[in-house]
């Protein structure tokens, strides 16, 4: 419903048309990029993944207070608690019988793969990450390093004849494709936010 919403109101916006949705909500709303409009993103998921805040009421029963499509933290902190919580407890873990997250992986891998436009068996995907001053700077270095990406901050890319590069001692690389961890906003200083220093100029040029 997300994906559909998202593609509508980035699209032909018929919500608006039918005032499903008052368009002052929309246009109001520091969510809407108006850059994204019209983005036509064939073949590739808006949402690649969804978080949910989740409370417990009086009654016992959970809800769901809140929806997290904006780079959502957490991964990397439930892999890393895992992988402790297996090697202090090892026996209570297994007695438990937790649910793994490795097939989760998986299919992230595979959806990132198959986003790629080129070189699908093997495209070069890149993890972009607001830096060391992030709060989630640690968790974004260890989803990197397991899910074998190339950590890189905005400085580390550059658009060339509209295609994202990135910058090695031996020249410019291509990249298929860009895992993000920074919010929408601080993607692209040139159509987006100036004060970025998070993002990559000529991003969204390169999406059209």
């Amino acid at each position: 419903m997300l994906e559909q919403l998202l593609a509508d109101l980035f699209g032909d916006q018929h919500l608006l048309r039918q005032n499903i949705i008052p368009a002052e909500i929309l246009f109001g709303h520091p969510g809407f990029q108006r850059a994204y409009h019209n983005l036509q993103l064939s073949g590739v998921h808006r949402i690649t993944l969804y978080a949910a805040d989740v409370a417990r009421s009086h009654d016992g029963r959970w809800w769901i207070s809140g929806d997290r499509t904006h780079a959502p933290a957490g991964l990397g902190f439930a892999l890393e608690n895992r992988v402790i919580a297996s090697r202090v407890l090892p026996t209570a873990y297994r007695a438990i019988n937790v649910m793994r997250l490795a097939p989760f992986f998986s299919q992230l891998r595979q959806t990132l793969r198959d986003s790629a436009q080129r070189f699908k068996e093997n495209p070069r995907i890149v993890l972009l990450t607001r830096g060391p001053e992030s709060p989630t700077y640690f968790e974004d270095v260890y989803l990197a390093r397991y899910l074998g990406y190339t950590l890189a901050e905005g400085g580390d890319l550059a658009v060339r004849e509209g295609r994202v590069m990135l910058k090695t001692l031996g020249g410019l690389l291509p990249v298929e494709v860009i895992f993000r961890r920074v919010p929408d906003g601080d993607c692209d200083p040139v159509e987006l936010a100036p004060a970025s220093l998070s993002g990559i100029s000529g991003l969204v040029d390169v999406a059209r």
